[in-house]
C-alpha cells in the first residue's frame, strides 16, 4: 500500500488510520510525501492500492491531475510461479501458482479505458487462463503482460491465444510482448515458443526478450554476445539485465539497449569505453548557444531581485533562501548573490536598482564596484542609463 501525502508538513491524520488498518491487516505499507507529478508517476506501478491525501485548497489542481495520471487498470489475474528459479524471489514471495481475479473484477469500469496492466508472473500457470483470455477479447481490452510471458513453456494453444488478444507495452502505445532468455541452456526450448508466436500472427520485433547477464557462474563475454547476437538474428529486440551492475556488464546492457551493438563489435565498445564518442561515429553535439534574455526582461528581473533577496550576512554568502530565491555558495557572479551584495555593501545602489534606475544588475554591479574606491554613494549622484 502507497500513502501520499500531497501537503502538510505534519503527518496526515486520515494517512496514519489507513496505514494502522492495513498494517493490522498485515499489508506492506509506504508513507510518501511526494511534491512533483514525475516523482509520483514513478512510484505508482509499484504498488497494489494508492491512498492520496491534502489539506489545501492549492493543492487540489495535483490531486486532481494525479486520479488522471493512470488511466489503466491495474493488477493481478493470478499469484505464484510454476518454477523456482534460484534468481528470482517470486516463488518464494508468492508460493504455489494460484487465481487471484476475473478481468471484469480488474477492470475500473466506466469511463476508464479497457486498459489492462497485468501483474501475473506466471499468466499460463493458472488453470482458469482460457477464460481470462475470453474476458479479454469479450472486452476487446488492451491488455500488458508487463512481468512477462515465459517462452519457454509455450504450446500451440497458448501461442495462439496470445496472438488472438491487443497485446501491448506497458504505456498502450506499442505492440509489445516481454519474455526472458536466463540460460543459455533454454535456447531450444525458448526459441520453440518464440517460433510459435511467430507462427500464430506475433510478429517478431513485437517482442522483447530481457536477458540476465552476470549471473551463472563461469558466464563469459562470449555466452553473454552469443545470445545477444541469436535474438538479433530471429529479429527480437535483446535487453540486458545485470545481476550485479558492474562497469563491464552495465556497458554491455547500454551498447544493447541503445543498439550501438548494429555498429561496432563487442570489442570496439570496451575500447570507446563504453561510451559511445569513444567510437567517433560522430562529434559530440555542439554546444547550444547561450541564451540572452531581452533588455526588458534584464530590467524586470532586475527590480524583482532587489525586492526579494534578502542581505547578505556579515560574513558572506552562507547558504539561504528567500520568497524562492535561493544563494548558492559563498562568492560567485550569480545575479541573487551580486544583489544580496549590493544591499549590504551598497545600499543606495541597492535601492536605485528596485526604482529602476539601474538595466539590469550587471550595469548596477559595475556602477557599485568601479566607483566604490574613489565616490561615495549619496542617492543624488546615481546615474539612470546603468552604463
Amino acid at each position: 500500500m502507497l500513502l501520499l501525502q500531497l501537503d502538510g508538513r505534519i503527518p496526515n491524520l486520515a494517512l496514519m488510520r489507513l496505514a494502522a488498518h492495513h498494517q493490522a491487516r498485515g499489508d506492506h505499507v509506504e508513507l510518501g510525501r511526494l511534491d512533483t507529478i514525475r516523482r509520483v508517476e514513478r512510484r505508482l506501478l509499484e504498488a497494489d492500492k494508492v491512498y492520496a491525501s491534502l489539506i489545501f485548497e492549492r493543492t487540489r489542481p495535483f490531486a486532481e491531475r494525479l486520479l488522471q495520471m493512470f488511466t489503466a487498470s491495474l493488477g493481478f489475474s493470478q499469484r505464484g510461479c510454476r518454477l523456482k528459479c534460484p534468481f528470482c524471489i517470486v516463488g518464494r514471495k508468492e508460493g504455489a501458482v494460484r487465481e487471484e481475479q476475473t478481468i471484469t473484477q480488474l477492470w475500473r469500469g466506466e469511463p476508464w479505458p479497457r486498459h489492462l496492466l497485468l501483474l501475473d508472473n506466471d499468466f499460463f500457470g493458472q488453470p482458469a487462463w482460457r477464460e481470462r483470455i475470453q474476458e479479454i477479447r469479450d472486452g476487446n481490452f488492451k491488455v500488458s503482460f508487463c512481468q512477462g510471458i515465459n517462452a519457454r513453456m509455450l504450446t500451440d494453444e497458448t501461442a495462439e491465444a496470445i496472438a488472438s488478444v491487443r497485446y501491448s507495452d506497458d504505456g498502450f502505445t506499442t505492440r509489445r510482448l516481454y519474455t526472458a532468455w536466463d540460460n543459455r541452456k533454454d535456447e531450444a526450448r525458448l526459441f520453440r515458443g518464440l517460433e510459435a508466436l511467430v507462427r500464430y500472427g506475433v510478429k517478431p520485433e513485437h517482442i522483447m526478450v530481457y536477458m540476465l547477464v552476470g549471473y551463472w557462474p563461469g558466464e563469459t563475454a562470449e555466452d553473454r554476445d552469443y545470445r545477444r547476437r541469436r535474438l538479433r538474428e530471429f529479429g527480437c529486440k535483446p535487453y540486458p539485465m545485470p545481476f550485479v551492475r558492474t562497469p563491464e556488464l552495465v556497458g554491455f546492457q547500454r551498447w544493447v539497449v541503445r543498439w550501438y551493438d548494429l555498429v561496432s563489435s563487442w570489442a570496439e565498445w570496451q575500447a570507446a569505453g563504453y561510451n559511445p564518442y569513444g567510437l567517433r561515429l560522430y562529434d559530440a553535439p555542439p554546444k547550444p548557444p547561450r541564451r540572452r534574455m531581452a533588455p526588458w526582461t534584464q530590467a524586470r528581473r532586475a527590480r524583482q531581485l532587489a525586492r526579494l533577496v534578502p542581505v547578505l550576512g556579515t560574513h558572506g554568502g552562507a547558504r539561504f533562501q528567500a520568497d524562492n530565491v535561493s544563494l548558492g555558495k559563498r562568492g560567485g557572479n550569480s545575479s541573487a548573490y551580486r544583489v544580496a551584495r549590493l544591499k549590504r555593501d551598497y545600499p543606495y545602489v541597492a535601492e536605485a536598482l528596485a526604482r529602476g534606475e539601474f538595466a539590469s544588475v550587471a550595469a548596477a554591479w559595475r556602477a557599485a564596484t568601479r566607483s566604490a574606491a574613489t565616490v561615495p554613494w549619496p542617492a543624488a549622484s546615481l546615474g539612470g542609463s546603468g552604463q
